[in-house]
């Protein structure tokens, strides 16, 4: 009997009788028994056949070794197991709830979570996809379901959790979380921006939506002035119609990804009682600056649609003085730069070297991550291991004697899980290190299913380049022009942020001279039409 399994629905009271009828089993001469009792129990591990009728066996030492052979270590800890209610599902971390969600039936879901409060569904939303989510919540309202059945099927999970906390190691029960999302209005404003460095934008929309002043004011006052724009706008719209699950579930990953922070002691979490909370003025979504390119990047404009801008900002630099540009907030990245050397006074010939290197690090940047994800593509189809694809990728942004390890790396992952991780944006194209880690996961669900698992991942990525391959991979295409495409396109994008950068670097060096709106245009038509070096 050693080493058996849990059942599903194990109870306490049925547990004691088998630690009954194995001390009577015992005493009875069984040899079944007597080698259980030798094998867990410490004191008759050298028991003799002949010792067996003389050997004071108690009642508490038979659960004792019931206990060991359900891979635990004492009768208490089994108890415990048994003892912990359903609710308690909500106090898992978060990757030991995910272990569970993939090991249970959706089905038992929807009707163990009909008659849970609502902080349990908040918790197990935020470890699914909001697909999911949306869709469990949906069938919750649309279906009825007795107290028997919500019963039997939280019995049927908590069963599956028992097995998979003793197979896999996790704490079952749970500890409780020691932090609420209130908390955040204490944090220091260094300690929020890691989080928020690490957070998805779709969850800090939904999290600020109706949070208490402190902790919005914590927030957005730690955002740039665009991304808390983006934030109060989106929020804005989605309030209306914002499912109160969704609400909540975002709240519970904000916390949950403080609390991952703090045990890797990069912020300070909980915060400490004493420390006051977050008071000043909160920021208005009415009066924040609006995008002047209405949520467009500036790849997605036309030459002409550049020259207008500038175009019209030399007539206000004319009309209002270079001042003015100060409150010209909104526009992305290289024109902002611009910008705020003209207001700065910068010497003409200083924006034009800081314009030009500008440039040729971003172009550098691009060229660089759009190869990587080419090789990595070219590594797919060769079928490479996962971790060689890692160490490739990082050749191209690391020193030889420099290794950096993923900061997730989950060897079992399937092509529903890697969809939700990349819909969580916990895996992205933002850096070097994050293609490397996106492609890690990648190499990891092809070689475990094979590259028609990737076709899920293909729909949740917004890289348009990485979305063409994979779905290319997904289908079918192992073939060296697949490759060749991809090179194409590579060089399609990034001449194109070429002729951009130029024509804007030369918007703005017309606007410091002060010269007219027309003859800025043609400045930054010929700078975009001319060969780059």
């Amino acid at each position: 009997m050693s080493d058996n399994q849990l059942p599903l629905r194990a109870s306490l009271e049925n547990l004691r009788k088998q630690a009954k009828a194995l001390h009577r089993a015992f005493d009875g001469g069984d040899a079944d028994a007597i080698a259980r009792i030798r094998e867990h129990l410490p004191r008759a591990d050298a028991l003799s056949n002949d010792d067996v009728p003389g050997f004071d066996l108690s009642l508490q030492e038979a659960q004792h070794v019931l206990g060991k052979e359900y891979g635990l270590a004492s009768w208490d800890e089994l108890r415990a197991l048994l003892d912990a209610p359903f609710d308690a599902i909500a106090d898992l971390p978060r990757s030991d709830l995910q272990e569970v969600l993939r090991h249970t039936d959706q089905r038992d879901w929807v009707r163990a979570l009909s008659m849970m409060p609502e902080h349990v569904r908040e918790a197990v939303f935020s470890c699914m996809s909001r697909r999911v989510a949306r869709t469990i919540a949906d069938e919750i309202l649309g279906i009825e379901v007795t107290a028997p059945e919500a019963e039997t099927a939280q019995q049927v999970i908590l069963g599956r959790t028992r097995q998979l906390a003793i197979e896999k190691g996790f704490p079952w029960p749970p500890t409780p979380p020691s932090a609420t999302f209130e908390d955040l209005a204490r944090l220091t404003d260094q300690d929020t921006q890691k989080i928020l460095r690490e957070m998805s934008m779709p969850d800090l929309t939904r999290a600020v939506i109706g949070a208490p002043d402190a902790v919005r004011g914590r927030l957005l006052g730690n955002m740039s002035q665009r991304v808390r724009t983006f934030i109060l706008e989106e929020s804005e719209r989605l309030a209306p119609d914002l499912p109160p699950h969704e609400l909540g579930a975002s709240r519970q990953r904000v916390v949950e990804w403080a609390s991952a922070l703090g045990r890797d002691a990069r912020i300070q979490w909980p915060p400490p009682a004493d420390r006051p909370s977050w008071s000043g003025e909160l920021p208005d979504p009415m009066t924040a600056t609006p995008d002047p390119l209405q949520g467009r990047g500036f790849e997605e404009l036309s030459i002409d649609e550049l020259a207008q801008i500038y175009g019209e900002l030399t007539v206000k630099v004319k009309r209002e003085g270079i001042q003015s540009l100060s409150g010209c907030g909104g526009y992305p990245g290289p024109i902002d730069e611009g910008l705020r050397l003209a207001v700065d006074g910068t010497d003409p010939d200083f924006v034009r070297d800081l314009v030009g290197t500008r440039a040729q690090t971003m172009v550098r940047n691009r060229r660089q991550r759009l190869m990587m994800m080419r090789d990595g593509i070219g590594s797919l189809q060769a079928g490479d291991n996962p971790h060689i694809i890692y160490r490739k990728m990082q050749a191209r942004f690391l020193d030889p004697d420099v290794w950096a390890p993923p900061t997730r790396s989950q060897e079992d992952i399937v092509g529903a899980v890697l969809r939700d991780w990349i819909e969580r944006e916990w895996l992205t194209t933002r850096t070097p290190a994050d293609i490397a880690e996106l492609f890690l996961h990648l190499g990891f669900t092809a070689r475990n299913a094979g590259l028609e698992a990737l076709a899920p991942a293909a729909q949740a990525v917004d890289h348009p380049l990485l979305r063409y391959a994979l779905e290319a991979l997904a289908g079918g295409d192992r073939t060296q022009s697949l490759l060749d495409r991809l090179s194409e396109m590579i060089d399609v994008e990034v001449s194109a942020l070429e002729i951009r950068l130029r024509a804007i670097g030369a918007g703005i060096l017309g606007v410091i001279a002060g010269s007219g709106a027309e003859e800025v245009a043609d400045a930054m038509r010929n700078a975009a039409a001319t060969e780059s070096n």
